[in-house]
């Protein structure tokens, strides 16, 4: 898929993840990288972690802005994010890390096309 938005045209778009991240792990910061198919990697423009702490969800929020996108970057389905965590017995309310626990980390990502437009929505384009 290619992201007609991501031109010329709309210098000022912007990419947005948001990674919701289960108890028990914690983001290791400035460590997501974005590649395609072909091994280019797209700058992180901002990040930010916002830790839940005891029984309640990370959050972590990166944006990738269309003047940063390295000349060749392809959007489709070969892309691929990676980043590190490390656990954080503390946060397991329930069993600590005295057991094996499912880590569904979910994903939402977003495209704003002119964030100065007042009616151009913000659309979800990958869950």
């Amino acid at each position: 898929m290619e992201l007609d938005w991501f031109i010329g045209s709309f210098p000022n778009a912007y990419i947005e993840t948001k990674f919701t991240l289960p108890q028990g792990i914690d983001y290791s910061p400035n460590s997501i990288v974005w590649t395609d198919p072909n091994g280019l990697i797209f700058p992180v423009a901002s990040e930010t972690y916002m830790d839940g702490a005891a029984g309640a969800p990370d959050m972590v929020i990166v944006r990738w802005n269309n003047a940063s996108r390295p000349a060749g970057f392809i959007f489709s389905g070969g892309n691929n994010f990676r980043f590190n965590v490390v656990s954080d017995c503390s946060e397991r309310v329930v069993a600590g890390c005295s057991q094996f626990w499912d880590l569904n980390i979910s994903a939402q990502t977003t495209l704003t096309i002119d964030p100065t437009c007042t009616n151009c929505p913000t659309r979800c384009i990958w869950r």
